[in-house]
């Protein structure tokens, strides 16, 4: 590791600083001496102090931060998991500080903790503001901060002048999003709740237990499976590569980390009824993106089983046309390829609702039986979309929550509607718009331009229908969804009802988000640690 002692006589507040020293320790002394200003006008405001801040890069791909000891040691992942020469941004970067920074007053993600995040990252949106007027001294790129990633080899960190209307909703949004995925129990990097997960796959007492960050882990491992750094940066040692996902882990769970697939001693895949899946390039969000195409995956599995087919690749996708959600490449009657949007084509960094990634795999899976969009189409997608809300009620492992199944479950139940109304001809093509509408985000050229059968509507779909549906109010959170082909709010997966009417568009705002908890009785006063709590927090 390297020092970063001569920086450090300006901050009081901090014991020491140090970076990994691996390939690009120049960007991350960069980053560090960027957190140092930050954090210590933050700390000194609260009376705070930490012992030691370090770059980490820990073999649980999901831990982002660790505070240990509320101060003592304050870790921060600058490298994207599993792609050591990819920094993340840098914005993620401070959200991931001011998350740890909040655990030097409490430990637990009630009310109170999100309330102070929020209040953190407030006071940091203003930091901004005195480092770009010259009121802050003390860091090298004063005039410019990063945007995006970084990958070694590249001509360096992207460097823009400060905008500080840009950096504010920036911050706004990454903070926002994480308070977001850490209530819907998604990927948020938290160690607090992600240790306990691992921990339950330990040894019982066969295990030992992390003073560090509290996991347990199986008796034979010597360092922590969790929040031990990985001391090799050129990658020689030892992991498991996922065979669905190729993602490569560090940690010895029997599960990977990324898409959540059962280790396998026997690499091959062939005999997966989903082969592959496959993300976009190293990014913040891509530990997200992964287990969002696992649990595609594992929601397709029993459909493609039943019916003997394969999908030989699922990819995320993000086709230029906006209203394109997924697409078909079928290589005969019982494999293909699927493409999925899972991110919103207008907000890259927030994903769409799992109940609408679904819907759209779903649909291209009824074009192996049928590919036009005629009355047999719809009966075969209803079908389908049956046998998986069937399957998820039966199985053990819950792969989608009760409002993720409500919303998938309102549109089966709006298709089967419309089929009553539409019976008698089983590959005639369609005539109502609310019909036209449903199919208006398939992406697929063989349904699109080659279906001499559907000349005469494909017009119709892709200009009447669309225009006629460019914007609609979400019924469910009030939201101006700007995109009329899409099936399901953008916002809150609410499934979009028939000529559903536009409104003007609503913007949101970039002051501080606080999250309450009614289930939670605790007085203020009484929320921080005492001598029952764990005191050693992770992220």
């Amino acid at each position: 590791m390297t020092s970063l002692a001569d920086t450090l006589t300006k901050y009081s507040t901090i014991g020491a600083a140090t970076t990994l020293g691996w390939a690009g320790d120049e960007y991350a002394r960069e980053y560090m001496q960027r957190l140092l200003v930050r954090a210590h006008a933050i700390l000194s405001a609260h009376n705070w102090k930490i012992r030691h801040l370090k770059e980490f890069y820990p073999r649980s791909a999901r831990l982002l931060g660790l505070n240990v000891n509320r101060g003592d040691e304050v870790c921060v992942r600058f490298r994207a998991p599993s792609a050591k020469n990819t920094f993340l941004p840098f914005t993620d970067v401070i959200c991931t500080m001011l998350h740890e920074l909040a655990h030097c007053r409490y430990s637990r993600h009630d009310k109170y903790f999100w309330g102070l995040y929020s209040q953190l990252v407030t006071e940091c949106e203003q930091l901004e503001v005195g480092i770009a007027c010259g009121k802050i001294v003390g860091t090298a790129s004063q005039q410019f901060r990063f945007t995006g990633s970084h990958r070694l080899g590249g001509s360096g960190p992207s460097l823009h002048p400060n905008c500080l209307t840009s950096m504010r909703k920036i911050l706004a949004d990454a903070a926002l999003k994480r308070i977001q995925l850490s209530r819907f129990g998604e990927f948020d990097g938290c160690g607090c709740d992600d240790a306990a997960t691992s921990s339950s796959t330990a040894m019982g007492n066969d295990g030992w237990i992390c003073k560090r960050c509290g996991n347990v882990n199986m008796s034979v491992l010597t360092v922590c499976d969790f929040c031990s750094d990985i001391l090799d940066p050129i990658g020689t040692e030892e992991g498991w590569d996922c065979t669905r996902c190729s993602f490569h882990n560090y940690c010895s769970l029997q599960h990977c980390e990324a898409c959540s697939y059962p280790r396998s001693n026997t690499p091959d895949s062939s005999q997966c009824a989903v082969q592959h899946i496959k993300v976009f390039g190293a990014q913040t969000g891509n530990l997200s993106a992964h287990g969002l195409l696992g649990r595609l995956a594992d929601v397709l599995d029993p459909i493609l089983r039943e019916r003997g087919w394969q999908v030989i690749c699922l990819n995320e996708f993000s086709p230029t046309t906006l209203t394109v959600m997924s697409q078909g490449e079928f290589i005969d009657s019982r494999r293909a390829v699927l493409r999925v949007r899972l991110r919103s084509p207008n907000t890259p960094s927030e994903f769409l609702s799992f109940a609408y990634v679904c819907t759209a795999a779903l649909h291209q899976l009824a074009h192996m039986v049928e590919r036009h969009h005629g009355v047999a189409f719809f009966e075969v997608w209803v079908s389908m979309l049956n046998c998986c809300l069937m399957t998820e009620k039966v199985q053990e492992d819950v792969v989608m929550s009760e409002d993720i199944k409500g919303s998938l479950l309102q549109f089966t139940r709006r298709l089967e509607t419309i089929l009553e109304d539409q019976r008698g001809g089983g590959k005639r093509p369609l005539t109502m718009t609310s019909m036209h509408s449903l199919v208006a985000d398939c992406g697929n050229v063989v349904k699109r331009e080659r279906s001499s059968e559907e000349d005469g509507m494909t017009g119709n779909i892709h200009h009447d229908c669309v225009d006629s549906f460019r914007n609609w109010v979400c019924s469910g959170c009030g939201f101006l969804n700007s995109i009329g082909a899409f099936l399901y709010c953008e916002v809150c997966g609410t499934t979009r009802l028939p000529c559903t009417p536009s409104l003007e568009k609503r913007r949101g705002s970039l002051e501080a988000i606080v999250i309450t908890d009614d289930d939670d009785d605790e007085k203020e006063g009484y929320s921080s640690c005492d001598s029952e709590d764990v005191v050693v927090v992770a992220v």
